[in-house]
């Protein structure tokens, strides 16, 4: 019965690791590229078109933070139930767009630390 008990709780313990936590997640440059190699990801980018014109992470959508229908843009091009990792510039404003796209019902988020900047970096 004990051992019953052991293997039934290592069980859920290992479940609740291997799933994917909800919300607002921040990635590190050196994670994210390695996510980025694996292929087959949402990718947004947040920035003005006057930063997209200087150079952009191949496969992203365009959505502005600034603009006023930022979040139905967002809602319209990417799958609300897949994570979606998300960057600006610099870090700051992905960050932002990350809380509001789970509060609008985007179940996983990943704001990239260092955004673009970082990207051409590295």
């Amino acid at each position: 019965m004990k051992n019953g008990l052991i293997i039934l709780c290592s069980l859920i313990i290992l479940s609740c690791n291997s799933q994917e936590k909800k919300g607002v997640q921040r990635i590190s440059q050196t994670d994210f590229q390695k996510v980025y190699q694996k292929g087959s990801l949402q990718l947004l980018d947040v920035r003005t078109a006057e930063e997209i014109a200087q150079g952009t992470i191949e496969g992203a959508v365009f959505a502005d933070i600034y603009q006023d229908n930022f979040l139905e843009k967002v809602s319209e091009k990417l799958n609300k139930n897949k994570p979606v990792y998300v960057y600006c510039k610099a870090g700051g404003r992905s960050l932002r767009a990350a809380k509001l796209m789970v509060k609008k019902g985007f179940a996983t988020v990943y704001s990239v630390d260092d955004g673009y900047d970082g990207w051409k970096k590295k």
